[in-house]
């Protein structure tokens, strides 16, 4: 009796985590063609932003879709690698390099890996669990030791953080349909407001850039109101100037920036700055 209520509690945990998960066949057939080709290489020995960015180059190409996480009105794990936006990319790529350093390269490691990333404490628990601002994921992913805040150290100053956007244009955000909801979003950001912050203004990037490393996390700083950061990549070196290894509406596409990463900030009068992370 006791065997079988243990099988039933097992099987309905398998059911139940399924169903959380949202991910196409071709997706998945995608992903484990990847998973395999990273086993099969010597890539683990590399220095870990260079394995960044040479699995970072394995979506080049792949097309920009903005908003691919939020089709359900229930919150699950979405795992699409055949159309991402700027985060769901560095997420990715972020979640295979780690999976490759260690050795864990099958799909159900990579689906831990992927929650474990993407969602406060490492645990989807509906749709506010989702790391929504990016300044609240390098936060949370540094308390994980997945990566390090080092924008101080390659020479950012203080940035003051006003987050309000989401709380205050509910309408943008389909699941925000309840005050309950904004609620919680309302008290998040202001847990977030509390933290100090760092960036590099664009007017100095220049003179810091050396300090910054191949495959070192990119998250562009903005004067909008209500938010923190409006675009996110890694940092790529190439014909000795830093430049973007992102996904991005330039040519709505992953790619590498045509511009260096100092040119393309200055083409945007928003874009104020970078904060620099680095994966441990």
């Amino acid at each position: 009796m006791i065997k079988n209520v243990i099988c039933l509690l097992i099987i309905c945990q398998t059911i139940f985590s399924q169903a959380q998960v949202v991910c196409s066949q071709p997706n998945k057939d995608r992903l484990i063609q990847i998973l395999d080709q990273l086993n099969d290489s010597s890539l683990a020995n590399m220095e870990t932003g260079n394995l960044a960015v040479e699995i970072g180059k394995l979506f080049l190409g792949v097309p920009y879709v903005a908003k691919t996480l939020d089709g359900g009105k229930k919150e699950q794990l979405v795992v699409n690698i055949k159309e991402l936006d700027c985060t769901t990319y560095l997420e990715n790529v972020v979640v295979l390099t780690r999976l490759t350093r260690t050795g864990r390269l099958d799909y159900e490691e990579y689906l831990k890996e992927l929650e474990f990333v993407r969602y406060r404490k490492g645990l989807l628990d509906g749709y506010n669990s989702r790391l929504h601002y990016f300044s609240d994921w390098i936060f949370e992913n540094a308390q994980k030791e997945i990566i390090q805040d080092v924008t101080e150290n390659v020479g950012g100053m203080p940035y003051s953080i006003q987050l309000d956007f989401m709380s205050k244009h509910p309408q943008y955000y389909p699941q925000l349909s309840n005050d309950d909801l904004v609620d919680q979003v309302r008290k998040r950001e202001e847990t977030i407001n509390k933290r100090p912050y760092y960036y590099i203004p664009k007017s100095e990037l220049k003179q810091h850039q050396e300090k910054i490393r191949n495959g070192d996390l990119i998250a562009i700083t903005t004067s909008i109101a209500g938010l923190d950061i409006v675009h996110v990549g890694f940092a790529i070196w190439k014909d000795q100037d830093l430049h973007l290894l992102h996904a991005t509406t330039d040519d709505d596409q992953v790619e590498i920036s045509t511009l260096p990463l100092v040119s393309r900030l200055n083409k945007f009068k928003n874009q104020t700055g970078i904060i620099v992370a680095r994966m441990k």
